[in-house]
């Protein structure tokens, strides 16, 4: 990537940033003190899912880093016996990574930047696995546009681990930067991207493999079977155009179908 293009999706990813911060207007205004959809939450309790993630944000630092102790229990729920957390949602990897930062922001500001970064993530790498696949700027622009807060995450907000569908493009971008190049560092960067993945979304860990194996599977199809360069991109129009018809299929409730549909523009080289 030229540095021009590092400049470009630089803006991008700025601009991006900044219209989740606006969609989501006033959080913005006390960030420290609002929640999306949630209101004012100064000296009350949030309600419902979100008070479980503020929780999950902040137990794991407790468990981990004070405590010295597996964050997988807790007596904190399910009192008078706890309980475990081993099939819950509790995203410990975000837990992780917001310990740091606890130190100088609130839970509920930490909470509100995981949003704005999931908001604006989704269409940044998005718009990356365009370019990688040789679309052009307008083309990078245009799905970041489609991309950008989708109903899909308008109706989990109150859910991180969902919320954090970012990870799905991110995760396929490192795939298609390893098949390009076939470097070390790229195969070891798509493998810790998508454990990383596995401690936020056991979900999308799910749509990720069906992904990553969708193409793995063509690609190997294609190199096995002799095929000619012509009838190659014939059988690579007719593949990513049998995903397109699945999107409406799948777009209605699992956000990988929207990846899919970027995918697909990309890999036809329509955008």
């Amino acid at each position: 990537m030229s540095s021009s293009d590092k400049r470009f999706m630089a803006i991008l990813l700025g601009v991006c940033l900044l219209a989740a911060v606006a969609i989501t207007w006033p959080v913005g205004m006390r960030p420290s003190a609002r929640l999306p959809a949630g209101g004012e939450v100064v000296g009350v309790l949030p309600q419902g899912d979100q008070a479980f993630f503020l929780n999950a944000l902040w137990w794991v630092r407790e468990a981990l880093f004070v405590q010295h102790r597996s964050p997988w229990y807790t007596e904190h729920l399910g009192a008078p016996e706890g309980t475990s957390l081993l099939s819950t949602t509790i995203s410990p990897l975000l837990g992780v990574l917001s310990a740091p930062l606890s130190l100088v922001f609130n839970w509920i500001f930490l909470y509100n930047l995981w949003v704005w970064l999931d908001i604006a993530l989704v269409a940044f790498f998005a718009a990356l696995i365009v370019r990688e696949l040789g679309g052009s700027r307008r083309g990078a622009i245009l799905t970041a546009s489609i991309m950008f807060y989708p109903l899909f995450l308008q109706n989990h907000l109150a859910h991180l681990n969902i919320l954090s569908a970012w990870w799905v493009p991110f995760v396929f971008w490192c795939y298609l930067r390893f098949c390009r190049r076939t470097a070390t560092g790229w195969a070891i960067g798509t493998g810790l991207a998508l454990g990383g993945l596995f401690y936020v979304s056991a979900y999308h860990t799910i749509h990720a493999l069906l992904l990553l194996g969708l193409d793995g599977g063509r690609r190997l199809w294609v190199s096995w079977s002799g095929v000619r360069p012509g009838a190659a991109r014939r059988v690579r129009f007719v593949f990513w155009a049998g995903l397109a018809l699945a999107v409406p299929l799948e777009a209605a409730w699992l956000n990988v179908g929207n990846i899919l549909l970027v995918v697909v523009l990309g890999g036809m080289g329509v955008v």
